[in-house]
């Protein structure tokens, strides 16, 4: 029988939607494409990850499988956590980003963030905290819902595909993360809008044809990318 911590009203999967054999396939296309680009970046002394806000694991079992990485776990939620130890023997602590310092132990060359600062009053306490457990050539992968114009037409009748999530409290364009990196002493190793069109209705579709016929990448395609759920960050200390 599939569980859901009912407590975390962050996440709305259950495990079965999240460790299907479809929903670790749309997992592989969505984390496939960033731990790629991390790879680039990582020290070849890497060792230690870690995952904040890990839903129910399944991005901390990604990393171990394509970077090779010892992963960690931060989650403010014991039955997630539960869920999560289910699927990976990853350690995994319990905290919050607003805590200081962060239960967890050493320091890390990879830490992510998916899907989280969003939920936070002060996603600024995610940077500044972050880098007191990063080791010193670490890097950080930041993602978050992608603000712009088609975001905002989530609202409209028939074509808007609204946003479900009520604890979506901080959902900001990317030059608010941008700045909010930098104000905290970061460097932008690569930013970019990826993982699926999304947003609306009919148009993310007609686009998703669009791009399959023709060969375009929605990503760096100019208004296309505009319908990007996500905004990413890479980033490092100066």
């Amino acid at each position: 029988m599939a569980q859901k911590d009912h407590d975390n009203i962050t996440f709305l999967a259950d495990e079965e939607k999240v460790y299907s054999k479809q929903g670790e396939q749309f997992h592989r296309e969505k984390y496939l494409p960033k731990l790629t680009r991390v790879k680039k970046y990582l020290s070849s002394n890497a060792t230690q990850a870690l995952d904040v806000g890990i839903g129910y694991g399944s991005f901390m079992k990604m990393t171990e499988e394509v970077l090779k990485l010892q992963s960690h776990g931060l989650d403010p939620f014991p039955d997630s956590i539960a869920i999560a130890r289910e699927h990976t023997q990853a350690p995994i602590y319990l905290g919050r980003i607003e805590d200081f310092p962060w239960n967890v132990k050493g320091r890390f060359d990879f830490i992510s963030c998916l899907d989280v600062t969003e939920h936070l009053e002060d996603p600024g306490l995610f940077y500044s905290h972050a880098k007191k457990h990063l080791s010193m050539d670490g890097i950080i992968l930041m993602t978050t819902p992608l603000r712009l114009l088609p975001y905002e037409m989530r609202s409209l009748p028939i074509i808007g595909i609204p946003d479900k999530n009520t604890t979506h409290i901080n959902v900001q364009a990317p030059s608010y993360w941008d700045d909010l990196a930098k104000e905290h002493g970061y460097v932008i190793l690569e930013s970019w809008r990826g993982e699926h069109l999304t947003h609306v209705k009919y148009i993310s579709g007609i686009f998703r044809r669009i791009c399959k016929s023709t060969g375009l990448d929605p990503r760096k395609t100019p208004i296309i990318s505009s319908f990007q759920q996500a905004y990413n960050q890479i980033l490092k200390l100066k």
